[in-house]
């Protein structure tokens, strides 16, 4: 489908529905590394078998109204990770919208406390139900089942996320990749401008609705840097996905978590230009990424950055160079 945002162009979603097979675009989005295997995990063939046991039950929030009722029907598995399910729930005769929403399951690590597990979920939800932003994903609530099982009733994105149009498509065009970009650099400053950082920012993360309006998501690795005019500590621990993650994460004890995200949103913007990552991990034991420290250092710069040419028309990505060379040059490393 092709939809638009705003009036100046289009975005070309292609079918916000997985594709069967994932074999050959994986190929090609990691074709940039010789002799690596990453391994896929394509969750289009999962179903809803088991999911009426959990989810068509009385929520301890609302005994008077059962989930179903207030939400409707799940009618498929739309994701899944190590730690969470994402089904899609729509509206039907007995409920009382008809208003299509994701449902995320949550499920507790082996080993992990059951209390711990519960607070740090209703904290992301306290967390995210705080936060109003076009460009920031919506909760709506958080409910427990008679099991105790929790689910986070949120937005639903129907052209799903941008790392599955990036594994489609390839390389992005200038103007898509820039129109995103600016749509996720408004969500990013509106949370580091309330003290808020994400520390998880990737593609997946990055979910799409069919006019192609981003909806920054998943709040579960955030953090609070500052609490009113007070800046707290910096944070410390390794933090996010490989790919994306700033390169003094694994060098320095404690750092900046906004600077940690900066870095993200600089690599995102790569991968969406190049249809690829650009490294595995930010050390200098990837040969990719110690590639990049060396070549940066050199007056002709590192070849894929400066492949990317001068940044389009949108006003806000004046903003871009600062904050690629916040990210890209300005970073200790090497």
């Amino acid at each position: 489908m092709v939809e638009t945002v705003a009036t100046c162009h289009t975005h070309d979603l292609g079918d916000p529905k997985h594709l069967k097979s994932m074999a050959s675009i994986v190929r090609t989005f990691f074709s940039g590394f010789k002799n690596e295997k990453p391994k896929f995990n394509d969750s289009s063939s999962m179903t809803c078998k088991g999911l009426s046991d959990s989810w068509d039950c009385e929520s301890s929030f609302n005994l008077e109204e059962s989930l179903t009722q207030k939400y409707g029907t799940c009618k498929q598995i739309i994701g899944s990770g190590g730690l969470s399910t994402v089904w899609l729930a729509h509206g039907n005769s007995t409920a009382t919208t008809r208003k299509s929403f994701a449902v995320k399951g949550f499920r507790r690590s082996s080993g992990g406390d059951e209390t711990d597990f519960k607070t740090r979920l209703r904290d992301e939800y306290l967390l995210l139900s705080s936060i109003k932003h076009p460009n920031i994903i919506r909760s709506y609530e958080l409910v427990e089942n008679r099991k105790g099982s929790l689910f986070a009733i949120l937005e639903f994105c129907e052209s799903g996320d941008l790392h599955s149009l990036i594994l489609r498509r390839g390389q992005l065009t200038t103007i898509e990749a820039d129109c995103f970009m600016v749509q996720m650099m408004r969500g990013v400053n509106f949370l580091h401008e309330n003290g808020i950082a994400h520390r998880d920012l990737k593609p997946e993360n990055m979910m799409l609705t069919k006019f192609g309006v981003v909806k920054i998501a998943d709040f579960g690795e955030s953090e609070r840097f500052r609490v009113g005019d007070v800046d707290l500590a910096m944070v410390g621990g390794v933090c996010g996905s490989s790919p994306y993650i700033a390169p003094e994460v694994y060098t320095s004890t404690h750092y900046s978590a906004r600077a940690a995200d900066v870095w993200a949103m600089g690599v995102i913007y790569m991968v969406m230009r190049l249809g690829r990552y650009m490294w595995f991990t930010a050390e200098m034991t990837d040969s990719h990424y110690a590639r990049y420290v060396n070549q940066r250092k050199t007056e002709e710069g590192y070849p894929q950055i400066e492949a990317v040419g001068k940044v389009s028309s949108y006003p806000t990505l004046v903003h871009l160079s600062i904050m690629f060379k916040s990210a890209f040059t300005n970073t200790s490393i090497g």
